[in-house]
C-alpha cells in the first residue's frame, strides 16, 4: 500500500454466512476446516489483486486496495472461487465494497468509507458481491461486469440512503449513473435543438387507442422523425401466437402489480410503446427508437389509466435513458411534483427506486416513472387533469411492485 497523502481507495469486507449455525450443526472440526479453506481462498485473491489485509476476526475480513477496480475484481474472484471450491461443505460468503478518499495516520487508514463498506457487506447474501454507486461509477467503464440495481438502503450509522448494486458476470449495456445518463442525453440532444422544439409535442400515448388523442400521440410522418423498429425486438407481435390475454409474459407482469390495479387490465396497444429520440439515422436524419419491450398491460382504476411496459433483458435503451430523454424533450426541471406539477425527481418506495416526471398534457394530468431495478416503465394519466389526485394515487398504489 502507498502512503503518500490522501487517495481514493477501495474497501472490501467479506463474511461467511451462517457460520455460527454451521458450527452448531457440524461441530468445531468441520467449522475449522471450512474457515481454513475460506481464509486461504480470500488471501489468495487479495494477493492476486494487490490488496492489504487490515484485520481478520473469525470469519470476517477487512481489506484495502489502492485500486477500486481491483477491489471489485478481488470480490468477484472470491465469490467465483467459492463455487469452484471442491471442499466437503460450500463456502457461503457475502462481500461488500465501497470507495472513498482515505489518509494514513497513526491509527492506520482513516476514512468514513470503511464504515459504509462494512454496512454494505452486512446486506450481502451468500454468494453475493454488493457495491455502492460510488464504486459502480468509478469502475463501470473499465470492468467487464454487469451492475444490477438493488435499490437504496438505509444503513446503520449512515445518515443518507446508499444506492447498492450487485456485481454480475457480463458487460452492462448501461452502467452510467442517472446523472451521467442525463448529461449524455443532453449532449446528444444539443445537435437537434430545433428538432426538439418540434418533438416536444410528440408524446407517448397513454391509454388505449380510443384515448390516445387525449393524452398523447406517437411520432408520425408530420414530425419528420422516423421510427426505428428493429425486427423482433420491440413489439408484442414477436410472440408467434399471443393467444388470449394474458400470455405468459403479460401474466408475469400482472403478478408484479398491486391487486387493486391488476384486476382491471388488458393487453397494451403495441402502437403505444414508449419512443426514445431524436437520434441520428442515415444521412443525419433524425430517428426515434422504441423501447424494446416483452410485455405491456394497460389498466383502468377509476379515472386513472396506467400502462406498465416490461423491458426486454437484452442490451439497448434502458428505462432511465428513456426517462431522461423525455425529460429533455418536455423541458422539465428537477423539483417536487407535489409543489410544481411540472417537474421530475427521484423516488424510492421499499426495495424499489427510480425517477418520476409530472406534467399537464392538454386537459390531462400525466405521470411517467421508471424502476431502476425492475426494467419497467410506467405511464399514468387522469383525463380530468387533477394532478394532486393522480399523485395521491401514485404514492398510494401506483408505484408499488412485488419483487
Amino acid at each position: 500500500m502507498t502512503s503518500s497523502g490522501p487517495q481514493t481507495r477501495g474497501f472490501l469486507f467479506a463474511d461467511l454466512r451462517g457460520y455460527s449455525a454451521f458450527t452448531e450443526q457440524h461441530g468445531d472440526h468441520a467449522s475449522a476446516e471450512l474457515l481454513g479453506r475460506y481464509r486461504e481462498l480470500v488471501r489468495r485473491e487479495i494477493a492476486a489483486f494487490h490488496g492489504a489485509e487490515i484485520r481478520t476476526e473469525g470469519d470476517s475480513f477487512y481489506v484495502v486496495f489502492d485500486s477500486v477496480s481491483e477491489a471489485v475484481q478481488a470480490g468477484v474472484a472470491i465469490r467465483d472461487g467459492t463455487t469452484a471450491d471442491p471442499g466437503p461443505h460450500p463456502i457461503r460468503v457475502g462481500i461488500g465494497i465501497h470507495a472513498g478518499e482515505a489518509t494514513d495516520g497513526e491509527q492506520g487508514i482513516v476514512s468514513s468509507a470503511v464504515n459504509v463498506a462494512a454496512r454494505v457487506c452486512a446486506q450481502a447474501g451468500a454468494g453475493e458481491v454488493l457495491v455502492t454507486e460510488t464504486v459502480r461509477s468509478l469502475t463501470r467503464t473499465f470492468l467487464p461486469f454487469r451492475f444490477t440495481p438493488r435499490g437504496s438502503r438505509r444503513l446503520k450509522g449512515i445518515s443518507e440512503p446508499v444506492r447498492i448494486f450487485s456485481v454480475q458476470p457480463g458487460t452492462s449495456a448501461a452502467l452510467a449513473t442517472p446523472t451521467d445518463r442525463r448529461r449524455r442525453v443532453v449532449k446528444a440532444a444539443a445537435g437537434f435543438a430545433l428538432i426538439a422544439v418540434v418533438v416536444v409535442a410528440v408524446g407517448i400515448a397513454l391509454a388505449n387507442r380510443d384515448a390516445a388523442s387525449q393524452v398523447g400521440q406517437q411520432p408520425s410522418a408530420s414530425t419528420g422523425i422516423a421510427t426505428s423498429s428493429p425486427a423482433g425486438t420491440h413489439d408484442l407481435s414477436r410472440f408467434s401466437d399471443p393467444g388470449e390475454f394474458p400470455n405468459d409474459a403479460e401474466q408475469a407482469l400482472l403478478e408484479r402489480l398491486p391487486s387493486r390495479i391488476a384486476s382491471g387490465c388488458q393487453r397494451a396497444d403495441d402502437a403505444e410503446v414508449p419512443t426514445f429520440g431524436p437520434g441520428t439515422g442515415p444521412e443525419g436524419a433524425p430517428t426515434a427508437e422504441r423501447l424494446r419491450v416483452r410485455a405491456g398491460v394497460s389498466c383502468l382504476t377509476g379515472t386513472t389509466r396506467v400502462t406498465y411496459w416490461q423491458k426486454t433483458y437484452e442490451r439497448g435503451i434502458t428505462t432511465e435513458d428513456l426517462f431522461y430523454n423525455l425529460v429533455i424533450k418536455r423541458s422539465l426541471e428537477e423539483g417536487s411534483c407535489v409543489a410544481r406539477h411540472r417537474a421530475f425527481e427521484a423516488w424510492e418506495a421499499g426495495a424499489h427506486s427510480g425517477h418520476v416526471m409530472c406534467y399537464p398534457r392538454g386537459e390531462s394530468a400525466v405521470l411517467e416513472w421508471s424502476y431502476e431495478d425492475a426494467d419497467i416503465y410506467a405511464i399514468a394519466s387522469r383525463l380530468d387533469g387533477d394532478m394532486e389526485a393522480l399523485l395521491a394515487w401514485w404514492h398510494d398504489v401506483g408505484r408499488l411492485l412485488s419483487r
